[in-house]
């Protein structure tokens, strides 16, 4: 293959990463068009709502920031206090989700993106200018770390967006209809997963893996995607 067709061959492929960086983009905005969805503006009206008693909405509104800024110190120092406060642990989630996490979720697409185009290219240079296999594997190692880092930011944020914080201590029931049985309370500021959706109530499972039926105006999602 002549150098010509190679930079034919490299154009069409960052025009492809372009056109799909541009789409995931889009999708990536739904969750900013939120007003003002930043975690200074998180922070900010959490705090107050721990100021005024609201322990439900403050835990959803630092879950929400640490989401965009995960390792903030203020943000999980004020979150431990407000979830001590409702007697839950400290630093809800697993020890994967707590440490694989460490930018915003937009910068860790961007870096996947870059390390996808550079472990691109540098394949494409070993295949095609065996002569600067010098230069080109280390290219393709570092976009392969790159996309490793950004790959287990994704793997551990991927249960964030099915979770959601009780905003007030509510029973879940062993089914979704009015005055059903009782099954355990869920207090207010707990993290569940919602499973499953019935109008108007929402299967979920808490930490310990019990499931049950609550109504779905109790609960808040901390990735609101819609």
């Amino acid at each position: 293959m002549t150098a010509r067709a190679f930079r034919l061959h490299l154009s069409f492929a960052l025009l492809g990463m372009l056109v799909g960086a541009g789409a995931a983009q889009a999708a990536s905005d739904t969750v900013s068009a939120h007003a003002d969805y930043s975690s200074a503006a998180l922070y900010n009206a959490a705090n107050a709502y721990a100021r005024q008693g609201k322990s439900g909405l403050a835990v959803l509104d630092f879950e929400r920031a640490r989401v965009l800024s995960p390792n903030d110190s203020d943000i999980l120092a004020n979150l431990a206090v407000v979830r001590s406060s409702l007697g839950l642990p400290s630093v809800p989630g697993s020890w994967f989700a707590r440490h694989a996490r460490w930018a915003n979720p937009n910068l860790l697409f961007w870096l996947g993106l870059a390390g996808l185009g550079l472990a691109g290219v540098g394949v494409l240079a070993i295949r095609f200018y065996p002569r600067q296999r010098r230069v080109a594997w280390p290219a393709a190692v570092l976009g392969v770390v790159l996309s490793s880092i950004a790959l287990a930011d994704a793997l551990a944020i991927w249960p964030i967006l099915h979770e959601a914080v009780v905003l007030h201590s509510i029973t879940a029931q062993v089914s979704p209809i009015t005055d059903g049985d009782t099954l355990f309370a869920l207090p207010e500021g707990q993290i569940v997963q919602m499973t499953s959706r019935y109008p108007g109530y929402a299967l979920v499972q808490t930490a310990s893996g019990q499931t049950g039926w609550v109504v779905l105006a109790n609960l808040a999602p901390v990735a609101p995607l819609g």
